[in-house]
């Protein structure tokens, strides 16, 4: 009798409650035994305690007196209990409006989910608390609000899912199109270094398939050609061998292929 040390010593309970008590707290959940009633709640969850849950307990005794714990008062603690719960609840619901990333989401639904279930396990238990007292109005009030919390936290569950599938998307989209856009880059890269070659060879008239094309220091292109019987490399036109007119169009073709190429 002595395993639940959530309950005070004080409080006397029937055999008939205590022998269906456990060292934890267990579900949420209402008992009544003999004209009495023990309601077993959890606190707002917390993420750091995982899947212990603290108990919050209130019993109503044959005479109608009511009493609870930790949080003392009867009903009044059991207000004070709902009203935690709403805070939490309000809480979460500015989180998620202010959320702008997935990461942001998915720590709102850490906090939802565990919520969420607490809360309408609670408003089960009352629901429960209702109906073993049909008629007691201050009651009925618990119960609606309770029920209202369990709404409200499933409007934040869907809105915080919502916000994280638009985020996954979003960014998905995001993706593909970096995606694409790298891939035309690399594509008229590609077509670039195919053709620039080709077209140097056709300017500067070289017959040789090996031709070297590349741009030299000073600031001319290299292309190789004759002078005097010798390989020259990054010539000015005049003295040049090979095809002179031709590389004088040179510039023309180029700006010709980059529109080509780049549009």
């Amino acid at each position: 009798m002595e395993k639940a040390n959530y309950i005070p010593k004080t409080w006397n309970l029937p055999d008939a409650i205590r022998i269906r008590l456990g060292e934890s707290i267990g579900k949420q959940r209402l008992m009544n035994e003999q004209g009495h009633l023990l309601l077993l709640l959890h606190q707002v969850p917390q993420v750091e305690e995982d899947e212990i849950r603290q108990p919050m307990v209130i019993w109503r005794n044959p005479e109608g007196e009511w009493k609870s714990a930790p949080l003392g008062g009867g009903l009044t603690g059991l207000e004070a209990h709902i009203a935690s719960y709403r805070t939490a609840i309000h809480l979460l619901d500015e989180k998620v409006e202010a959320a702008k990333t997935a990461r942001e989401y998915f720590d709102v639904m850490r906090v939802v989910h565990p919520l969420q279930r607490a809360t309408r396990n609670m408003a089960n238990a009352i629901q429960a608390t209702r109906q073993a007292l049909p008629d007691h109005t201050r009651v009925i009030t618990l119960r609606d609000q309770a029920a209202d919390l369990d709404r409200a936290i499933e409007l934040v569950a869907a809105d915080a899912k919502a916000g994280m599938d638009f985020t996954m998307a979003e960014s998905a989209n995001q993706q593909a199109h970096a995606a694409h856009v790298a891939n035309e880059e690399a594509r008229r890269l590609n077509k670039l270094a195919a053709f620039f070659p080709a077209t140097c060879h056709d300017c500067c008239g070289v017959r040789h398939e090996s031709a070297r094309v590349r741009l030299s220091q000073s600031g001319f292109l290299d292309c190789p050609g004759r002078r005097d019987g010798a390989w020259i490399s990054g010539s000015p036109v005049s003295g040049f061998q090979g095809n002179q007119k031709s590389l004088i169009a040179l510039p023309f073709l180029c700006h010709a292929q980059h529109r080509w190429l780049f549009g």
